[in-house]
C-alpha cells in the first residue's frame, strides 16, 4: 500500500512541476526539441536554455520561501536580465573558444547551481534546514535517476525488442532521440517534482542518526579516511627523515583529503546542534585543525611543482583553493562548524570573483606566459618580434 501511495504521490508531484517551475520547463522543452530536431546549437543558445532552466528553478525555489515579495521579484528580474546580457555577449563572440570565457561561464554556472541549495537559507539562525534540504535534493537526484533509468530504459528496451522481433529496421536515430528526451527533459522534470516545498523545505528537527547513510559514514567512510590521514601524516614524517621535498602530485592528494573532510563535516553537522557529547561533535571541532599540517604539505607541493615546471592556470587555481582551505579550516574551528552553509558559498564566490574580473586568473597567467616567451626570445638574440613564419619554424625546431 505504501509503494502504491508513493507512486500516486509521485505522479501528482510531477504534474505540479509544470505550475511550480514553468520557466524551467519551457527552457528544457525548447532545448529538447532543438536537440531532437538536430538544430545547430551554438554556445549562446545552450547557455540561454540550459543554464536559464537552472537559474529559473533556483529563483522560483527561493521565491517560495522569501517573505519579502518585492525583493524576490526584483532579484529574479535582475538575475534574468544579467543572464540575457551574458547570452548577448556570447552571441557577439560567435564561435570563438577561449579559456577565459570558459572559466567565467563555469564560475557563473557553479554559482547558479549553489544558489538552488543555499539561497533560501542564508538568513536562517542555523543550518539544520539547509542540511535537510541538501540531503533531500540528493535523494531527489537519486530517485529521478533510478525512475528515469527504469521507466525510460525499460521502454527503450521494449522498442529494441519490438524492432528485432518484427524486423522493422528502425534507424538508430530513433533510439538517440528517445534517449535525449529521457535525459534532457524527463529526468530534470522528475528531479524537480521531488524538490521539497512548504514546511518540508524548513525542517528544524534533528535527524535520528540511525539511517543506513549514517552507518555507512561512521563505519566505512570514517575508518577509511582515518587510514588515509595516517598515510599522509606518515609521508610528512618521511619528509623530515629523508629531508626530501614532496612531489607536486601530493597537492592533489591533499585536495582529495580536504574534500572528504568537508563532506564529513557537512554530513555530521546535525550532531553539533544536539545536546549530547558524541564522537561526531568532537570531529566537527578538531578535524579542521587536523587538516592544517596537510594543507602546509599541499602548499609546499604546489611551490615545488611551480618551481619545476612554471605557472599554469590549473596551478594558480590550486593555489587559490589551498588559501581558501586554510581560511575555511580556521573559520570552522573558531565557530565549531556552526554555519556550514558558508563553506560552499565562499568557494563559489571565490571561484566567481577570480574568474569573472577583467584581470582574472586566466588572463594573468596568459600575460605572464607571454612575458616569459618574449623574454626568452629577446635573450636568444637571434630573433625579433613579431616573428615571421620562417623564424617561427626555426625557433620551434631549435627547442
Amino acid at each position: 500500500m505504501k509503494f502504491k501511495q508513493f507512486v500516486k504521490d509521485s505522479f501528482i508531484k510531477i504534474a505540479s512541476v509544470f505550475k511550480r517551475f514553468p520557466v524551467a520547463i519551457i527552457c528544457l522543452a525548447i532545448l529538447t526539441i532543438c536537440l531532437i530536431a538536430d538544430v545547430d546549437m551554438k554556445l549562446w543558445s545552450v547557455w540561454l536554455l540550459a543554464v536559464g532552466a537552472v537559474l529559473s528553478l533556483s529563483m522560483d525555489n527561493w521565491r517560495e520561501s522569501c517573505q519579502r515579495k518585492k525583493l524576490a521579484i526584483g532579484v529574479t528580474a535582475g538575475s534574468y536580465l544579467i543572464h540575457v546580457v551574458i547570452t548577448v555577449i556570447l552571441y557577439c563572440l560567435g564561435d570563438s573558444e577561449s579559456v577565459v570565457v570558459g572559466n567565467a561561464l563555469g564560475s557563473i554556472t557553479f554559482l547558479v547551481v549553489l544558489s538552488l541549495f543555499c539561497l533560501p537559507f542564508l538568513r536562517q539562525k542555523n543550518d539544520v534546514p539547509f542540511w535537510h534540504f541538501g540531503f533531500n535534493l540528493g535523494k531527489a537526484a537519486g530517485i529521478s535517476f533510478l525512475f528515469t533509468l527504469v521507466l525510460f530504459g525499460g521502454l527503450l528496451f521494449i522498442l529494441f525488442a519490438f524492432d528485432e522481433l518484427f524486423d522493422l529496421n528502425l534507424h538508430w536515430h530513433i533510439y538517440q532521440k528517445f534517449s535525449i528526451f529521457s535525459g534532457v527533459f524527463a529526468l530534470p522534470v522528475i528531479f524537480m517534482a521531488f524538490i521539497p516545498s512548504g514546511q518540508e523545505k524548513m525542517i528544524e528537527s534533528l535527524p535520528s542518526g540511525k539511517s543506513l547513510g549514517d552507518k555507512l559514514v561512521h563505519f566505512v567512510i570514517m575508518p577509511l579516511f582515518g587510514i588515509y590521514l595516517f598515510v599522509m601524516y606518515l609521508f610528512i614524517l618521511s619528509i623530515f627523515v629523508h629531508w626530501e621535498l614532496p612531489k607536486g602530485m601530493v597537492a592533489y592528494l591533499v585536495a582529495v583529503a580536504m574534500a572528504v573532510a568537508l563532506f564529513l563535516i557537512i554530513r555530521v553537522y546535525p550532531a553539533g546542534e544536539s545536546e549530547e557529547s558524541t564522537f561526531s561533535k568532537r570531529l566537527l571541532k578538531w578535524l579542521p585543525i587536523v587538516m592544517l599540517p596537510l594543507l602546509i604539505l599541499m602548499s609546499v607541493g604546489i611551490i615545488v611543482r611551480i618551481s619545476d615546471y612554471g605557472l599554469t592556470i590549473s596551478r594558480v587555481y590550486l593555489i587559490l583553493f589551498n588559501i581558501w582551505c586554510y581560511a575555511i579550516c580556521i573559520y570552522l574551528f573558531i565557530t565549531h562548524s556552526k554555519r556550514i552553509i558558508w563553506v560552499p558559498v565562499s568557494l563559489g564566490l571565490l571561484y566567481f570573483v577570480v574568474s569573472i574580473l577583467p584581470l582574472n586568473v586566466c588572463k594573468c597567467v596568459e600575460l605572464w606566459l607571454h612575458h616569459q616567451v618574449e623574454s626568452q626570445i629577446a635573450a636568444s638574440g637571434n630573433y625579433t618580434l613579431p616573428l615571421s613564419s620562417a623564424d617561427y619554424d626555426s625557433l620551434m625546431s631549435s627547442l
